[in-house]
């Protein structure tokens, strides 16, 4: 039976939940958001090929604010001056005041697989007691990239969705990837209120034997923090469709969403 001849109660505590998630996002509809940077940009060309993201949380004596703290004046600084570091980029709770956002960092460094994994050890032993580190291998895949025209070091314009994502459990991990690539990717670029940078990461491996369990990791980039509510109250078609087929290849039950600044500090444009 086609999900769209289901009967819609079916479905009416997915669309609950996500609506709960949204309610957050104030704002209007992006149009005061720089006009530049709707301008797409050729796939990244980096001289690497590997990618891991870092999740970094509080521990449980610390805090939220101390933990972006130490991101940004030692996690970051360190990160970028480490010559084994291509590209950098550092994702944080817009609400600054959230005492424990669903996602509490981001920490995406391309290199080489090797040291990607020497920098996780490195930097799990570095945080010690203070925080806790997830950290994944991942493959990242850019259906749509906007073109970076703001300097290295300065938050990217709008706000950034990211989500830590578990799989259907009736799906194996290819057929989880394969969904997600040819199957939803048209429809998450299809809707009215677009994303303006789409990067996908597939889990490879854990790089930490304490690194929670999920299976791919979303940013999506947009003009205002209003898209959610302007995707659900002024497309509920285009919106329920994308929630429909989320649920196809999604455990949307366990998955941790949060509204991020996203920061490039290393574009990884120039010579190192």
């Amino acid at each position: 039976m086609s999900l769209w001849t289901a009967k819609p109660l079916r479905y009416a505590p997915v669309l609950l939940a996500v609506g709960l998630l949204v309610t957050a996002c104030g704002g209007g509809d992006g149009s005061e958001a720089i006009t530049a940077a709707l301008a797409l940009a050729a796939p990244l060309q980096l001289k690497s090929t590997g990618k891991a993201i870092f999740v970094i949380e509080p521990s449980e004596a610390g805090s939220q604010a101390a933990l972006r703290e130490t991101i940004l004046q030692e996690v970051a600084p360190q990160l970028a001056a480490d010559a084994r570091v291509e590209r950098l980029v550092v994702s944080l709770p817009a609400d600054e005041e959230a005492a424990k956002p669903a996602v509490a960092s981001a920490v995406e460094v391309y290199g080489e697989p090797t040291d990607l994994r020497a920098l996780a050890a490195e930097l799990e032993t570095s945080l010690g007691d203070s925080a806790r580190l997830n950290a994944y291998l991942v493959n990242e895949r850019l259906p749509r990239r906007h073109e970076q025209i703001w300097p290295d070091g300065t938050p990217s314009p709008g706000v950034r969705m990211m989500a830590l994502m578990v799989r259907n459990s009736e799906l194996s991990r290819e057929e989880f990837d394969a969904y997600w690539r040819d199957t939803h990717t048209p429809i998450a670029l299809s809707h009215t209120v677009a994303v303006l940078n789409y990067s996908q990461n597939t889990v490879l491996e854990n790089l930490t034997d304490e690194s929670d369990p999920i299976d791919g990791i979303v940013g999506e980039q947009f003009a205002s923090p209003g898209y959610s509510r302007d995707r659900m109250l002024k497309h509920p078609v285009q919106f329920v469709r994308g929630i429909l087929s989320g649920r196809r290849f999604i455990d949307l039950g366990k998955a941790r969403t949060m509204l991020m600044i996203e920061t490039v500090v290393v574009s990884g444009a120039g010579a190192r």
